[in-house]
Protein backbone atom coordinates (compact mmCIF):
# COMPACT_ATOMS: atom_id res chain seq x y z
CA UNK A 1 0.00 0.00 0.00
CA UNK A 2 1.34 3.25 -1.20
CA UNK A 3 1.96 5.96 1.78
CA UNK A 4 -0.56 8.84 2.03
CA UNK A 5 2.88 10.95 1.11
CA UNK A 6 3.49 9.44 -1.91
CA UNK A 7 -0.12 9.85 -3.85
CA UNK A 8 -0.21 13.00 -2.94
CA UNK A 9 3.20 13.62 -4.71
CA UNK A 10 1.97 11.47 -7.56
CA UNK A 11 -1.72 14.07 -7.12
CA UNK A 12 0.63 16.87 -7.42
CA UNK A 13 2.28 15.84 -10.87
CA UNK A 14 -0.86 14.87 -12.52
CA UNK A 15 -2.44 18.62 -11.83
CA UNK A 16 1.43 20.64 -12.67
CA UNK A 17 1.20 18.41 -15.76
CA UNK A 18 -2.37 19.36 -16.64
CA UNK A 19 -1.37 22.87 -16.20
CA UNK A 20 1.27 22.75 -18.57
CA UNK A 21 -0.63 21.13 -20.72
CA UNK A 22 -3.68 23.76 -20.79
CA UNK A 23 -0.63 26.56 -21.09
CA UNK A 24 0.97 24.79 -24.24
CA UNK A 25 -2.74 24.97 -26.16
CA UNK A 26 -3.19 28.78 -24.72
CA UNK A 27 0.52 29.60 -26.07
CA UNK A 28 0.14 27.82 -29.68
CA UNK A 29 -3.76 29.72 -29.61
CA UNK A 30 -1.94 33.66 -28.92
CA UNK A 31 0.66 32.68 -31.31
CA UNK A 32 -1.70 31.85 -34.24
CA UNK A 33 -3.53 35.33 -33.31
CA UNK A 34 -0.58 36.97 -33.26
CA UNK A 35 0.40 35.71 -36.62
CA UNK A 36 -2.76 36.04 -38.04
CA UNK A 37 -3.36 39.53 -36.91
CA UNK A 38 1.07 40.22 -38.24
CA UNK A 39 0.05 39.02 -41.54
CA UNK A 40 2.84 36.49 -40.70
CA UNK A 41 0.22 33.26 -40.71
CA UNK A 42 1.14 30.46 -42.88
CA UNK A 43 -0.07 30.30 -46.63
CA UNK A 44 -3.11 27.91 -47.16
CA UNK A 45 -3.55 26.18 -50.77
CA UNK A 46 -6.09 28.17 -52.66
CA UNK A 47 -9.91 26.99 -53.18
CA UNK A 48 -11.32 26.81 -56.35
CA UNK A 49 -13.45 30.19 -55.35
CA UNK A 50 -10.70 32.12 -54.27
CA UNK A 51 -7.21 33.28 -55.26
CA UNK A 52 -6.16 34.44 -51.79
CA UNK A 53 -7.96 34.14 -48.44
CA UNK A 54 -9.52 37.11 -46.66
CA UNK A 55 -6.43 40.01 -45.78
CA UNK A 56 -7.94 40.17 -42.20
CA UNK A 57 -4.98 42.26 -41.21
CA UNK A 58 -4.80 44.72 -44.75
CA UNK A 59 -5.51 48.45 -43.30
CA UNK A 60 -8.40 50.06 -44.20
CA UNK A 61 -8.46 53.66 -46.21
CA UNK A 62 -11.86 55.56 -45.70
CA UNK A 63 -12.22 57.71 -48.91
CA UNK A 64 -15.37 60.03 -49.74
CA UNK A 65 -16.70 59.27 -53.06
CA UNK A 66 -19.52 61.70 -53.54
CA UNK A 67 -20.75 64.51 -51.38
CA UNK A 68 -22.77 66.41 -53.54
CA UNK A 69 -25.79 67.33 -51.74
CA UNK A 70 -27.56 64.35 -49.90
CA UNK A 71 -26.67 61.28 -51.96
CA UNK A 72 -25.17 57.58 -50.66
CA UNK A 73 -28.71 56.18 -49.65
CA UNK A 74 -29.55 52.43 -50.86
CA UNK A 75 -25.79 51.96 -51.71
CA UNK A 76 -24.98 49.16 -53.63
CA UNK A 77 -21.36 47.91 -54.83
CA UNK A 78 -20.58 45.68 -57.60
CA UNK A 79 -16.68 43.96 -58.30
CA UNK A 80 -15.66 43.58 -61.74
CA UNK A 81 -13.86 40.71 -61.01
CA UNK A 82 -11.58 40.67 -64.20
CA UNK A 83 -10.46 44.44 -64.55
CA UNK A 84 -10.64 44.72 -60.53
CA UNK A 85 -13.18 48.14 -61.09
CA UNK A 86 -15.80 48.88 -58.92
CA UNK A 87 -19.22 50.24 -59.71
CA UNK A 88 -21.76 51.86 -56.98
CA UNK A 89 -25.57 52.43 -57.44
CA UNK A 90 -26.60 54.91 -54.79
CA UNK A 91 -29.70 57.49 -54.33
CA UNK A 92 -28.96 61.58 -54.71
CA UNK A 93 -32.36 62.04 -52.18
CA UNK A 94 -31.58 66.28 -52.99
CA UNK A 95 -32.16 65.43 -56.67
CA UNK A 96 -34.10 62.21 -56.19
CA UNK A 97 -31.85 60.22 -58.97
CA UNK A 98 -30.11 57.19 -59.54
CA UNK A 99 -26.19 57.85 -59.74
CA UNK A 100 -23.94 55.43 -60.37
CA UNK A 101 -20.07 56.20 -59.08
CA UNK A 102 -17.15 53.78 -60.91
CA UNK A 103 -13.02 53.85 -60.78
CA UNK A 104 -13.07 51.53 -63.67
CA UNK A 105 -11.14 53.14 -66.53
CA UNK A 106 -13.86 52.19 -69.08
CA UNK A 107 -16.45 52.79 -67.16
CA UNK A 108 -19.74 55.16 -66.84
CA UNK A 109 -18.72 58.08 -68.46
CA UNK A 110 -19.64 61.31 -66.08
CA UNK A 111 -17.88 64.14 -64.37
CA UNK A 112 -15.14 63.34 -61.44
CA UNK A 113 -16.55 63.47 -57.71
CA UNK A 114 -14.31 62.18 -56.16
CA UNK A 115 -11.99 64.26 -53.98
CA UNK A 116 -8.64 62.43 -55.42
CA UNK A 117 -10.49 62.64 -58.99
CA UNK A 118 -10.27 59.18 -60.04
CA UNK A 119 -13.88 58.11 -59.53
CA UNK A 120 -16.44 59.16 -61.76
CA UNK A 121 -20.27 59.73 -60.65
CA UNK A 122 -23.27 60.22 -63.52
CA UNK A 123 -27.00 60.66 -63.31
CA UNK A 124 -28.98 57.34 -64.52
CA UNK A 125 -31.97 57.99 -64.02
CA UNK A 126 -34.43 61.15 -65.98
CA UNK A 127 -34.18 63.92 -64.33
CA UNK A 128 -37.80 64.72 -64.00
CA UNK A 129 -38.27 61.20 -61.95
CA UNK A 130 -38.24 60.09 -58.33
CA UNK A 131 -36.05 57.03 -59.03
CA UNK A 132 -33.10 54.82 -57.44
CA UNK A 133 -34.27 53.82 -54.54
CA UNK A 134 -33.70 50.21 -53.84
CA UNK A 135 -30.96 49.87 -56.23
CA UNK A 136 -29.35 47.03 -56.54
CA UNK A 137 -25.87 46.24 -58.66
CA UNK A 138 -24.14 43.21 -59.93
CA UNK A 139 -21.48 42.04 -62.96
CA UNK A 140 -20.62 39.72 -65.11
CA UNK A 141 -17.53 38.77 -67.18
CA UNK A 142 -17.48 41.87 -69.85
CA UNK A 143 -20.36 44.31 -67.82
CA UNK A 144 -22.09 45.03 -65.23
CA UNK A 145 -26.04 46.52 -64.64
CA UNK A 146 -28.21 47.80 -61.99
CA UNK A 147 -32.05 47.21 -61.02
CA UNK A 148 -33.61 50.33 -59.33
CA UNK A 149 -37.53 51.51 -58.46
CA UNK A 150 -38.83 54.18 -59.73
CA UNK A 151 -41.40 55.79 -57.71
CA UNK A 152 -42.67 58.17 -60.27
CA UNK A 153 -43.85 55.68 -62.88
CA UNK A 154 -44.26 52.73 -60.27
CA UNK A 155 -41.83 50.46 -62.24
CA UNK A 156 -39.02 48.37 -61.97
CA UNK A 157 -36.02 49.10 -64.37
CA UNK A 158 -33.41 46.87 -64.86
CA UNK A 159 -30.69 48.39 -67.73
CA UNK A 160 -27.04 46.44 -68.15
CA UNK A 161 -24.03 47.71 -69.81
CA UNK A 162 -22.13 45.52 -72.04
CA UNK A 163 -19.15 46.87 -73.67
CA UNK A 164 -20.78 50.08 -73.75
CA UNK A 165 -24.21 49.15 -75.54
CA UNK A 166 -27.08 49.40 -73.07
CA UNK A 167 -29.59 47.22 -72.69
CA UNK A 168 -33.10 47.24 -70.59
CA UNK A 169 -35.79 49.03 -69.39
CA UNK A 170 -39.11 48.88 -67.35
CA UNK A 171 -40.18 45.29 -67.23
CA UNK A 172 -42.81 45.29 -64.25
CA UNK A 173 -45.43 47.68 -64.15
CA UNK A 174 -48.37 45.13 -62.90
CA UNK A 175 -50.84 47.69 -61.07
CA UNK A 176 -49.05 46.95 -57.98
CA UNK A 177 -49.59 49.53 -55.67
CA UNK A 178 -45.94 49.62 -54.94
CA UNK A 179 -43.69 47.66 -57.39
CA UNK A 180 -40.18 47.03 -57.11
CA UNK A 181 -38.79 46.91 -53.61
CA UNK A 182 -36.25 45.26 -52.00
CA UNK A 183 -35.04 44.48 -55.20
CA UNK A 184 -31.80 42.06 -55.87
CA UNK A 185 -30.44 41.49 -58.90
CA UNK A 186 -28.36 38.64 -60.29
CA UNK A 187 -26.57 37.56 -64.17
CA UNK A 188 -26.91 33.83 -64.80
CA UNK A 189 -24.35 31.97 -66.54
CA UNK A 190 -25.76 33.42 -69.72
CA UNK A 191 -25.03 36.79 -68.82
CA UNK A 192 -29.22 37.80 -68.55
CA UNK A 193 -30.27 39.61 -65.45
CA UNK A 194 -32.80 38.14 -63.35
CA UNK A 195 -34.37 39.82 -60.04
CA UNK A 196 -36.09 39.34 -56.87
CA UNK A 197 -38.34 42.03 -55.32
CA UNK A 198 -41.43 42.94 -53.71
CA UNK A 199 -45.18 44.29 -55.00
CA UNK A 200 -47.22 45.50 -52.67
CA UNK A 201 -51.16 45.58 -53.05
CA UNK A 202 -53.04 48.29 -51.17
CA UNK A 203 -56.32 47.62 -50.26
CA UNK A 204 -56.08 44.56 -52.25
CA UNK A 205 -55.54 40.49 -51.71
CA UNK A 206 -53.11 39.53 -51.47
CA UNK A 207 -51.58 42.32 -49.60
CA UNK A 208 -47.62 42.15 -50.57
CA UNK A 209 -45.82 39.14 -52.48
CA UNK A 210 -42.29 38.02 -53.59
CA UNK A 211 -41.89 38.12 -57.32
CA UNK A 212 -39.20 36.54 -59.53
CA UNK A 213 -38.79 37.64 -63.15
CA UNK A 214 -36.03 36.75 -65.71
CA UNK A 215 -35.31 38.30 -69.10
CA UNK A 216 -36.45 36.50 -71.88
CA UNK A 217 -35.67 39.11 -74.74
CA UNK A 218 -39.50 38.33 -76.32
CA UNK A 219 -42.36 36.70 -75.61
CA UNK A 220 -42.59 38.40 -72.06
CA UNK A 221 -45.55 38.60 -70.12
CA UNK A 222 -45.26 41.60 -67.60
CA UNK A 223 -43.08 43.69 -70.50
CA UNK A 224 -42.26 42.36 -73.91
CA UNK A 225 -38.48 41.24 -72.54
CA UNK A 226 -39.44 39.55 -69.49
CA UNK A 227 -40.85 37.10 -67.71
CA UNK A 228 -42.36 37.73 -64.08
CA UNK A 229 -43.73 35.42 -61.80
CA UNK A 230 -45.41 35.39 -58.27
CA UNK A 231 -43.33 33.43 -55.94
CA UNK A 232 -44.93 33.76 -52.68
CA UNK A 233 -48.29 36.30 -51.79
CA UNK A 234 -48.71 37.14 -48.96
CA UNK A 235 -52.82 37.32 -47.67
CA UNK A 236 -52.33 38.75 -44.12
CA UNK A 237 -49.63 41.74 -43.85
CA UNK A 238 -47.24 43.51 -46.11
CA UNK A 239 -44.22 41.69 -44.55
CA UNK A 240 -43.51 39.33 -46.92
CA UNK A 241 -40.84 40.19 -49.86
CA UNK A 242 -39.02 42.75 -47.53
CA UNK A 243 -35.13 42.98 -47.16
CA UNK A 244 -35.09 40.57 -50.55
CA UNK A 245 -31.42 38.76 -51.20
CA UNK A 246 -31.10 36.48 -54.29
CA UNK A 247 -28.32 33.72 -55.19
CA UNK A 248 -28.28 31.55 -58.51
CA UNK A 249 -27.05 27.83 -57.69
CA UNK A 250 -24.59 26.27 -60.39
CA UNK A 251 -27.65 24.97 -62.39
CA UNK A 252 -29.13 28.77 -62.49
CA UNK A 253 -31.72 27.98 -59.71
CA UNK A 254 -32.74 30.82 -57.68
CA UNK A 255 -32.55 30.55 -54.01
CA UNK A 256 -34.05 33.66 -51.87
CA UNK A 257 -33.98 34.65 -48.84
CA UNK A 258 -36.60 36.93 -47.77
CA UNK A 259 -38.88 38.11 -44.45
CA UNK A 260 -41.84 36.52 -44.05
CA UNK A 261 -45.46 37.57 -42.95
CA UNK A 262 -44.76 36.75 -39.21
CA UNK A 263 -41.37 39.09 -40.04
CA UNK A 264 -39.83 35.17 -39.64
CA UNK A 265 -36.81 34.75 -42.16
CA UNK A 266 -37.62 32.65 -44.93
CA UNK A 267 -35.89 30.73 -48.10
CA UNK A 268 -37.58 30.37 -51.09
CA UNK A 269 -36.23 27.47 -53.57
CA UNK A 270 -36.82 27.16 -57.31
CA UNK A 271 -37.55 23.30 -57.98
CA UNK A 272 -39.04 23.06 -61.21
CA UNK A 273 -41.29 20.11 -60.71
CA UNK A 274 -44.85 20.92 -60.77
CA UNK A 275 -45.51 20.96 -57.18
CA UNK A 276 -45.57 24.07 -54.08
CA UNK A 277 -44.16 23.04 -50.89
CA UNK A 278 -44.68 26.23 -48.45
CA UNK A 279 -45.58 28.46 -51.58
CA UNK A 280 -48.25 29.96 -52.90
CA UNK A 281 -47.30 29.13 -56.77
CA UNK A 282 -45.26 25.63 -58.61
CA UNK A 283 -42.42 24.87 -58.83
CA UNK A 284 -40.66 26.45 -55.70
CA UNK A 285 -40.52 25.62 -52.54
CA UNK A 286 -40.93 27.94 -49.20
CA UNK A 287 -39.63 27.19 -45.96
CA UNK A 288 -38.74 29.40 -42.73
CA UNK A 289 -35.30 29.50 -41.77
CA UNK A 290 -35.63 31.66 -38.43
CA UNK A 291 -38.98 31.41 -36.49
CA UNK A 292 -37.92 34.18 -34.26
CA UNK A 293 -39.61 37.14 -33.38
CA UNK A 294 -38.69 39.46 -36.67
CA UNK A 295 -35.68 37.72 -37.25
CA UNK A 296 -35.49 38.18 -41.22
CA UNK A 297 -34.02 41.79 -41.33
CA UNK A 298 -31.75 43.24 -43.58
CA UNK A 299 -30.39 39.90 -44.94
CA UNK A 300 -27.64 38.88 -47.11
CA UNK A 301 -27.64 35.66 -48.75
CA UNK A 302 -24.88 33.97 -50.37
CA UNK A 303 -25.16 30.60 -53.13
CA UNK A 304 -22.10 28.62 -53.77
CA UNK A 305 -22.03 28.98 -58.25
CA UNK A 306 -19.42 25.94 -58.57
CA UNK A 307 -19.72 22.28 -57.78
CA UNK A 308 -16.23 22.10 -56.38
CA UNK A 309 -16.05 25.34 -54.25
CA UNK A 310 -14.96 24.69 -50.26
CA UNK A 311 -18.01 27.37 -49.22
CA UNK A 312 -21.31 25.89 -47.88
CA UNK A 313 -23.95 25.94 -50.52
CA UNK A 314 -26.08 28.79 -49.31
CA UNK A 315 -25.40 30.75 -46.00
CA UNK A 316 -27.37 33.92 -45.00
CA UNK A 317 -25.79 37.20 -42.77
CA UNK A 318 -29.10 38.51 -41.16
CA UNK A 319 -30.20 41.05 -38.33
CA UNK A 320 -32.42 39.04 -35.53
CA UNK A 321 -34.32 42.91 -34.12
CA UNK A 322 -35.45 40.87 -31.00
CA UNK A 323 -32.44 40.27 -29.88
CA UNK A 324 -30.33 43.38 -31.09
CA UNK A 325 -27.82 40.00 -32.60
CA UNK A 326 -26.18 40.30 -35.53
CA UNK A 327 -26.75 36.65 -37.26
CA UNK A 328 -25.03 33.70 -39.32
CA UNK A 329 -27.23 30.83 -40.87
CA UNK A 330 -25.54 28.27 -42.87
CA UNK A 331 -27.01 25.33 -44.99
CA UNK A 332 -25.65 21.88 -43.79
CA UNK A 333 -28.73 19.49 -44.66
CA UNK A 334 -28.99 17.55 -41.39
CA UNK A 335 -27.67 18.62 -38.14
CA UNK A 336 -28.23 22.10 -37.64
CA UNK A 337 -28.91 23.47 -34.38
CA UNK A 338 -30.29 27.03 -33.34
CA UNK A 339 -32.90 27.48 -36.61
CA UNK A 340 -36.17 26.16 -36.98
CA UNK A 341 -34.56 23.67 -39.53
CA UNK A 342 -32.18 20.96 -38.76
CA UNK A 343 -30.93 21.67 -42.44
CA UNK A 344 -29.62 24.64 -41.16
CA UNK A 345 -26.71 26.22 -38.64
CA UNK A 346 -27.42 29.33 -37.11
CA UNK A 347 -25.37 31.27 -35.09
CA UNK A 348 -25.45 34.69 -32.90
CA UNK A 349 -21.99 36.57 -34.37
CA UNK A 350 -22.83 40.09 -32.07
CA UNK A 351 -24.77 42.29 -30.36
CA UNK A 352 -25.03 45.01 -33.21
CA UNK A 353 -26.73 47.58 -30.18
CA UNK A 354 -30.35 48.85 -30.52
CA UNK A 355 -31.02 49.81 -33.78
CA UNK A 356 -34.39 49.90 -35.57
CA UNK A 357 -34.94 47.10 -38.05
CA UNK A 358 -35.33 49.20 -41.32
CA UNK A 359 -31.71 51.14 -40.57
CA UNK A 360 -29.85 47.80 -40.46
CA UNK A 361 -27.10 47.06 -42.95
CA UNK A 362 -25.95 43.64 -43.69
CA UNK A 363 -23.49 42.27 -46.31
CA UNK A 364 -22.13 38.95 -46.67
CA UNK A 365 -19.25 37.39 -48.76
CA UNK A 366 -18.17 34.67 -49.14
CA UNK A 367 -14.42 33.95 -49.54
CA UNK A 368 -12.04 31.05 -49.61
CA UNK A 369 -14.51 29.24 -48.40
CA UNK A 370 -15.24 31.43 -45.08
CA UNK A 371 -17.51 34.13 -44.73
CA UNK A 372 -17.09 37.89 -44.50
CA UNK A 373 -20.18 40.19 -42.89
CA UNK A 374 -20.07 43.93 -43.31
CA UNK A 375 -22.54 45.72 -40.63
CA UNK A 376 -23.94 48.47 -38.94
CA UNK A 377 -24.14 49.09 -34.98
CA UNK A 378 -23.85 50.89 -32.36
CA UNK A 379 -20.36 52.20 -31.23
CA UNK A 380 -19.35 53.33 -27.26
CA UNK A 381 -20.09 56.60 -28.30
CA UNK A 382 -23.78 56.13 -29.11
CA UNK A 383 -23.07 56.79 -32.48
CA UNK A 384 -23.30 54.23 -35.08
CA UNK A 385 -20.35 52.68 -36.59
CA UNK A 386 -19.27 50.31 -39.49
CA UNK A 387 -17.83 46.59 -38.43
CA UNK A 388 -16.67 43.93 -39.82
CA UNK A 389 -16.70 40.33 -39.19
CA UNK A 390 -15.11 37.33 -40.14
CA UNK A 391 -14.09 33.34 -38.27
CA UNK A 392 -10.31 33.02 -37.06
CA UNK A 393 -8.62 29.81 -36.53
CA UNK A 394 -7.31 31.92 -33.42
CA UNK A 395 -8.97 33.01 -30.44
CA UNK A 396 -11.74 35.33 -31.53
CA UNK A 397 -13.81 38.45 -29.59
CA UNK A 398 -17.04 37.69 -31.09
CA UNK A 399 -19.51 34.09 -32.54
CA UNK A 400 -20.05 30.90 -31.15
CA UNK A 401 -17.89 29.53 -28.51
CA UNK A 402 -17.54 25.42 -28.67
CA UNK A 403 -14.41 24.76 -26.84
CA UNK A 404 -14.09 27.53 -24.55
CA UNK A 405 -12.79 30.37 -27.12
CA UNK A 406 -15.11 32.33 -29.48
CA UNK A 407 -14.40 31.71 -33.11
CA UNK A 408 -15.18 34.80 -34.83
CA UNK A 409 -13.48 38.33 -35.15
CA UNK A 410 -15.77 41.68 -34.96
CA UNK A 411 -13.80 44.85 -35.54
CA UNK A 412 -14.39 47.87 -36.08
CA UNK A 413 -13.66 49.81 -39.81
CA UNK A 414 -15.47 53.19 -39.17
CA UNK A 415 -16.15 54.60 -35.89
CA UNK A 416 -17.45 57.64 -37.17
CA UNK A 417 -14.90 59.95 -35.38
CA UNK A 418 -14.56 62.79 -37.25
CA UNK A 419 -12.65 65.19 -34.95
CA UNK A 420 -15.08 67.02 -32.68
CA UNK A 421 -17.92 64.82 -33.42
CA UNK A 422 -19.12 61.27 -34.24
CA UNK A 423 -20.80 60.89 -37.18
CA UNK A 424 -23.57 57.97 -37.81
CA UNK A 425 -21.77 55.44 -40.47
CA UNK A 426 -22.69 52.25 -41.31
CA UNK A 427 -25.74 52.83 -43.20
CA UNK A 428 -26.77 50.67 -46.68
CA UNK A 429 -23.32 48.79 -46.46
CA UNK A 430 -22.56 46.80 -49.43
CA UNK A 431 -19.58 44.53 -49.41
CA UNK A 432 -17.45 42.74 -52.52
CA UNK A 433 -13.90 41.14 -52.21
CA UNK A 434 -11.19 41.30 -54.81
CA UNK A 435 -9.17 38.62 -55.98
CA UNK A 436 -6.09 39.29 -54.12
CA UNK A 437 -8.16 39.01 -50.31
CA UNK A 438 -8.99 42.78 -49.90
CA UNK A 439 -12.53 43.81 -49.12
CA UNK A 440 -14.86 46.77 -50.23
CA UNK A 441 -17.44 48.27 -48.51
CA UNK A 442 -19.61 50.86 -49.77
CA UNK A 443 -21.70 52.76 -47.52
CA UNK A 444 -23.05 56.39 -46.46
CA UNK A 445 -22.71 58.52 -43.54
CA UNK A 446 -26.40 59.70 -42.28
CA UNK A 447 -24.53 62.63 -40.56
CA UNK A 448 -22.57 64.30 -43.52
CA UNK A 449 -25.21 62.78 -46.14
CA UNK A 450 -22.15 61.44 -48.30
CA UNK A 451 -21.30 58.24 -49.84
CA UNK A 452 -17.98 56.83 -48.67
CA UNK A 453 -15.82 53.99 -49.63
CA UNK A 454 -13.82 51.74 -47.06
CA UNK A 455 -11.02 49.61 -48.88
CA UNK A 456 -8.25 47.68 -47.89
CA UNK A 457 -4.82 48.13 -48.86
CA UNK A 458 -1.87 46.30 -48.73
CA UNK A 459 0.64 47.85 -47.12
CA UNK A 460 3.97 49.29 -49.19
CA UNK A 461 7.08 48.66 -47.42
CA UNK A 462 10.34 50.96 -48.41
CA UNK A 463 14.16 49.39 -48.93
CA UNK A 464 16.40 50.23 -46.42
CA UNK A 465 19.16 51.86 -46.97
CA UNK A 466 22.47 51.07 -45.12
CA UNK A 467 25.27 54.58 -45.51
Amino acid sequence: MRSSGILLQSGFRKILLLCLCFCLLLAGALVALWKAASGTAEAKPATPDAIAAFRSSAPWVIRRIDSTGSVGQYASLGLDRTTGGLYIGYYDATNTNLKMATNAASGVLGAACSPASDWVCRVLSSADHNAGTHVSVDTFPGGYGWAYRDTTLNQLIATWNTGGILNGGYFDNTGATTVGQYNSLAFNQQNHPVVAYQNIFSGGSPKSALQYAWWVGSGGDCSPAWKCFRVNPDFTTYNTGNYTSLGLNSNDYPRIAYQGHRGQLEIAEYTGLDSSIGCGSKYWECYVLDNSFYSGNNMSLYVKRCLSCSSPSMAVAYFDYGTNQLRYARYVGSGGTGCSTSAWQCDNIGHVGDIPAYQMAVSLEAYGGSPVIAYRAVGPHGNSILKIAYPTTGIGNCGPAPDLFQTWVCEVVDNGNRGLLYNQVGWHASLEISGNGLASIAYHNSSSMELLLAQQMLPVYLPTVRR
